[in-house]
């Protein structure tokens, strides 16, 4: 008969063979630090599920490749409900919820997956402390984190710099930000002159070098054009235009979810600016008389 462990002794031995080959391509490569860079520890995915592991895999995929967050997130609950000690799940599941803007949750899933620190490399745990500092806005925290990995950060130097370079952006250091950028796109497994453009034209954009951004754009990935392009617009002042194309974005059926709420958020301000320059409005905001109320 077969046993009724067949399934996971089979799993196991799976994930067994497939680090040995790993260990084995590593010996041959002779251990350069560029083909481990390539080839990527195990540990990151350690589980003795490969059930899980598998959830994972399709989880990211949806996550990073298909842009499907809401798709992926059963997939990493099923995947922990299965081994609720697989770190990298709560990882990746805290990553997922940073993108899609939930920074509560994600920050329960980075203080799950550091309750596991057996299931982390070091490189993983300062990782995820750095995160857990951004879900708290607490800038300096992240930055310090950040600055301890890049003392040897293996696999994690291209989203070490990435993420370093956006708390950068948010702390209104953009040069410094736009510097880290170019230190991204070093790593990135892309290559090339469309590697970290996605970064860096919004830190142009802030910083006013407008004409750099719009030789940039159209090496951009399509899928964040439209953004770019409504950006430009705006710091330009070209309101007129920057709402016609948030009209036509608002209209086209295929426009993603996220660029039509940007679409709608520049509508919303030039309609903003409209109704703050018309007289009546400027009228309204005095007291009768033509005199303003007193401060208290």
């Amino acid at each position: 008969g077969v046993p009724s462990n067949a399934s996971s002794v089979s799993d196991d031995a799976l994930i067994g063979a497939v680090g040995g080959l790993t260990r084995q391509l590593r010996r041959k490569l002779r251990e350069r630090e560029g083909a481990i860079r390539a080839t990527r520890e195990l540990q990151v995915f350690a589980t003795p599920s490969f059930e899980a592991w598998r959830k994972l895999i399709d989880a990211r995929k949806l996550t990073f490749e298909m842009r499907d967050i809401r798709g992926a997130l059963p997939l990493y609950r099923e995947a922990l409900a299965i081994d609720p000690d697989f770190a990298a799940a709560w990882h990746a599941m805290g990553l997922a919820y940073m993108n899609s803007r939930q920074p509560d949750s994600a920050k329960v899933c980075f203080q799950e997956a550091l309750r596991r620190p057996q299931r982390l490399t070091g490189q993983q745990r300062v990782m995820d402390e750095a995160l857990l500092a951004q879900t708290k806005y607490d800038w300096a925290a992240a930055l310090a984190a950040y600055d301890r990995l890049l003392e040897d950060p293996g696999h994690l130097a291209g989203a070490a710099h990435h993420n370093r370079a956006w708390v950068l952006q948010v702390a209104g250091r953009y040069e410094e930000a736009l510097d880290e950028a170019d230190q991204a796109a070093r790593f990135s497994p892309l290559g090339g002159p469309r590697a970290g453009i996605g970064n860096k034209l919004p830190l142009l954009i802030r910083l006013g070098r407008l004409d750099e951004a719009r030789r940039l754009l159209p090496e951009a990935s399509p899928r964040f054009q439209g953004f770019f392009s409504l950006g430009l617009l705006v710091a330009a002042g070209d309101w007129a235009r920057a709402e016609s194309l948030a009209s036509a974005y608002q209209t086209d059926v295929t426009t993603g979810d996220g660029l039509r709420a940007h679409a709608a958020s520049v509508i919303a301000g030039q309609q903003a600016a409209r109704a703050r320059a018309r007289p009546e409005t400027r009228r309204r905001c005095r007291c009768r008389g033509g005199r303003r109320p007193r401060q208290a």
